[in-house]
């Protein structure tokens, strides 16, 4: 059956700024397209119809323009339309592989704990998340405190080791203005780029494990890199 659709899926993809990266994705555009073929093959032969005997079957028409306008075809115009939310982008719909989308983190001071929920306020899934900073001034001669408590209504997310060591690999930005966001690492462990490099206090920002922090950074990512974090204690 793949090998069957893969060279129509193919041309579609080329045919198109549609970008299929998989074979359930592909089928739903492939049923789209015969729903709307077939609509406009009918309305080719009822035209040809009336171009050829010169009366136009009005009868037909309002059967067909029924059909359209009943419950059974907008329960499938709405099932395809449905089917095209695939916002992980891995080319299968999330009607079709359940996923639960990050709608909103949040970081438990108590429990030193951040949480990724989904669109009804449950929790997705939960990582260790420390709040330790060291005391001081920063470069504006501020003290240094944590991360306040708050929302914060627009963070995004990166993996990456371009920040450095005492960053690890990915970064999380908050929106605070004094820069305290969330990333991993540590300069003074053993191994800051380990996937679980051990903990140390930071200048304010949150700190997770790289690993912990990686897949969290996905998330966010596959949300539209946007959403909402909130610090409570």
């Amino acid at each position: 059956m793949a090998n069957f659709f893969r060279p129509i899926l193919g041309f579609i993809g080329q045919a198109g700024k549609v970008k299929i990266k998989g074979l359930p994705m592909g089928l739903v555009i492939v049923y789209m397209l015969f729903l709307l073929s077939s609509l406009v093959l009918y309305m080719t032969g009822w035209i040809f119809l009336w171009y050829t005997t010169g009366k136009p079957d009005l009868p037909k028409l309002i059967d067909f323009i029924n059909s359209m306008g009943s419950k059974g075809f907008a329960a499938v115009i709405l099932m395809v339309a449905a089917n095209f939310v695939d916002r992980n982008h891995n080319g299968i719909p999330d009607q079709l592989e359940g996923v639960a989308m990050l709608k909103e983190i949040q970081f438990q001071r108590g429990r030193q704990t951040i949480y990724a929920m989904d669109e009804d306020y449950e929790v997705i899934k939960s990582w260790p998340c420390h709040d330790d900073f060291f005391a001081g001034y920063n470069s504006e001669g501020e003290p240094r405190e944590s991360l306040p408590d708050g929302t914060y209504p627009d963070v995004s997310a990166e993996i990456t080791t371009a920040y450095g060591p005492g960053y690890g690999t990915f970064y999380i930005t908050t929106g605070d203005p004094r820069g305290r966001d969330i990333h991993g690492g540590g300069s003074d462990l053993d191994d800051p780029f380990a996937p679980y490099q051990g903990w140390e206090g930071t200048y304010g920002c949150l700190r997770m494990q790289n690993a912990d922090g990686e897949e969290l950074s996905q998330m966010i990512i596959d949300a539209g890199n946007s959403c909402v974090l909130t610090v409570v204690e």
